[in-house]
């Protein structure tokens, strides 16, 4: 039929080639189609959607390994199979082994999604784990590695020099980047630890205070109160102390301290103030408020009012609506509030004098400013 065309030789050669590449070109994608309609109709039965996704994400790379076996068989058709050049085999292994690597980067990259979608629907965790990136970073170095290590046994050469050379820049590389590890290994120690998450209000060794903005492998976001980010890395926050307000029980403790005068009568004022703070909107019963007699100082009886909130979202606001309360209840029941006073004593600047006044302010009352 070739003949009847003009065609003979080399030419006819190239065209059956063609034929047969675009024949198993056709035959593998009407395959692939029909694996994947039965397989999609297999995985609509599950309860799951893991397996749909899998079968979408394995349709296309498929159709590339049916590319790659189509042209091998065109050119061994061409070439002769029996005298094939064995770099062609080789850069035909080459070829799909890139292929499945690829796509097994993806199936790993897929798995950990859903294994950690699984997770935090098991938990009920709605915050993004920052783990997440590094896992899918270390399994596609590994698979990548792994091929390219294959891809060089295809071809032949020595892996040992290779790898030889391989740890040594490894080695290398991890002295270069030392502060960087430091801090991904403290990002790791941080989240493994659980010693805090996004959403978490907690304060520093060094008396700062915030919320949890973000977290990464290198560094951690801490918003205050003033709006202010503060960005710390993860190896030097691994290594402080960092006390967190918000764990593991969300409750917290409101305390508010005042003060009454001399003379006042201590169990009016802790009852009054009893009364008082368990009127709070955001006071919890369970555990129960109650009203501390902590010191008596030099001027005053020193109190405090403490009760729980449920979480410290309401602790400020609550101690701001007790103190103005607490000030209020003790007016209303004419218990005295004291303030600081400073008694100064005057003296004639002459020496003299002095002594003479001195002799007669012993026997009377000295001069006293007060001064409030």
């Amino acid at each position: 039929m070739l003949e009847s065309l003009g065609l003979t030789g080399v030419a006819q050669e190239v065209v059956v080639s063609c034929i047969i590449f675009l024949l198993v070109l056709a035959g593998g994608y009407i395959i692939g189609r029909f694996l994947k309609k039965r397989l999609l109709a297999l995985a609509k039965k599950t309860k799951t959607k893991a397996d749909d996704v899998f079968v979408e994400k394995a349709y296309p790379w498929l159709n590339w390994i049916f590319f790659i076996v189509a042209a091998r068989i065109a050119i061994g058709y061409v070439l002769n199979f029996e005298t094939l050049p064995a770099f062609v085999d080789s850069i035909f292994y080459s070829l799909l082994t890139v292929i499945i690597i690829l796509f097994s980067v993806h199936v790993v990259r897929l798995l950990i999604e859903l294994l950690n979608a699984f997770i935090a629907k098991e938990k009920g965790i709605t915050v993004k784990n920052p783990l997440l990136p590094l896992f899918k970073s270390v399994a596609r170095v590994a698979i990548f590695i792994i091929g390219f290590l294959i891809v060089l046994g295809i071809w032949g050469i020595n892996l040992g020099p290779f790898l030889g050379g391989l740890g040594i820049a490894g080695l290398a590389v991890s002295f270069a980047v030392k502060d960087s590890l430091q801090n991904v290994f403290g990002g790791i120690s941080l989240i493994l630890d659980k010693t805090m998450k996004v959403g978490d209000r907690i304060q520093l060794d060094d008396g700062t205070t915030g919320i949890v903005h973000d977290m990464t492998l290198r560094s951690s976001k801490i918003r205050t109160w003033d709006n202010e980010t503060i960005i710390i890395p993860n190896g030097i926050l691994a290594n402080s102390r960092v006390q967190n307000i918000e764990g593991p029980d969300p409750k917290v403790r409101a305390v508010v301290p005042f003060s009454v005068a001399y003379g006042s009568n201590v169990r009016q004022v802790k009852d009054v103030v009893l009364k008082t703070i368990k009127k709070i909107k955001d006071c919890l019963d369970d555990p129960e408020p109650y009203v501390t007699f902590d010191a008596m100082a030099d001027s005053s009886l020193n109190f405090s009012a403490r009760f729980w909130v449920a979480n410290p979202n309401l602790r400020y606001g609550a101690s701001l609506q007790a103190r103005e309360m607490i000030y209020d209840a003790l007016n209303k029941n004419n218990i005295n509030i004291p303030f600081p006073t400073h008694t100064i004593y005057m003296k004639n600047a002459d020496t003299g004098k002095e002594k003479k006044a001195s002799k007669r302010t012993s026997k009377k009352a000295s001069r006293k400013d007060t001064k409030k």
